[in-house]
């Protein structure tokens, strides 16, 4: 549930919704939302059943471009708030088929998948895919923040075609990253660039088919600052920038931190060093987050 300003359209706030019960037919869910205290004056409150893909709106005007409709895909009242008062406010939610309502207007098929994890300063990769009905040209939005990104490159390929990929023109509109598409009945589509900033990426891609614009689908991205991995062990865990080893009693253990310093152990010889220490005198091995 999503609750804008009336006045100017501005998102204010996001109600956090849990389920209270089912109505009589026993399927039918009664969710209840909760926003945070809001200041006195006009609000439009809007609501949609889950779907698979995370509606992203900082505006009102958002739904209109989509092509929701009242009654039909998404759920409104208007309400005036007074300052001091609790007001209780029931909405009939449609129920919201986004594939089916994607197909209408000539997208048969979107997807958008990030790496499971990325590095600031390090190449990660959004990948697009996309299949519609007919031939036409198209053009791909990613609300990406400007300034939290770097060296920014796209290209695009035929729906199961690796042998060909042809470069994609990217321009930046605010903070969003837009792609003109070649006419096509669909591509795999990729994005590349390097974080500045750690942190969780939320991406909902949009594309415009004419004067229909559509979702693509979601995901989201964590950045962390820096990131282990470690290679041919029988197993491993990874938490925050700390990664836990466990080896075979007897077996040799080397760890190469970046470029630079590499540490070998045994259970026999433990090294001590300036750089993250190989602790074996267990079967754990714990690299400080320092590392």
């Amino acid at each position: 549930m999503l609750v804008f300003r009336t006045s100017d359209g501005k998102l204010v706030a996001d109600g956090v919704t849990y389920l209270m019960g089912y109505e009589d037919d026993g399927t039918t869910p009664i969710m209840k939302a909760e926003t945070p205290r809001l200041k006195a004056g006009s609000y439009t409150i809007v609501a949609f059943n889950k779907t698979s893909y995370d509606i992203q709106a900082t505006s009102y005007s958002t739904f209109s471009r989509l092509g929701l409709t009242v009654g039909k895909h998404i759920a409104q009242k208007q309400v005036k708030i007074e300052d001091g008062k609790q007001l209780d406010v029931t909405l009939d939610v449609p129920t919201f088929d986004v594939e089916t309502y994607r197909a209408e207007r000539g997208l048969t098929a979107g997807s958008v998948i990030a790496d499971s994890s990325a590095v600031v300063g390090v190449e990660t990769e959004l990948r697009i895919h996309y299949e519609l009905k007919d031939s036409q040209a198209a053009k791909i939005e990613i609300p990406l923040a400007k300034d939290a990104v770097e060296d920014v490159s796209a290209g695009s390929r035929d729906p199961g075609d690796s042998s060909h990929t042809w470069w994609t023109d990217a321009t930046w509109e605010g903070d969003n990253l837009v792609l003109d598409m070649k006419k096509s009945a669909g591509a795999d589509v990729f994005v590349r660039f390097k974080p500045k900033a750690a942190g969780i990426y939320a991406v909902s891609p949009l594309i415009t088919l004419g004067e229909v614009t559509l979702p693509l689908g979601s995901t989201t991205l964590e950045v962390s600052g820096s990131r282990i991995e470690v290679d041919n062990t029988d197993v491993h865990s990874l938490l925050g920038n700390v990664a836990y080893v466990y080896a075979a009693p007897g077996k040799s253990v080397q760890l190469t931190v970046g470029a630079g310093a590499r540490l070998q152990s045994t259970p026999a010889r433990p090294i001590n060093s300036a750089v993250p220490r190989l602790n074996t005198s267990c079967r754990r091995i714990r690299l400080p987050p320092s590392a």
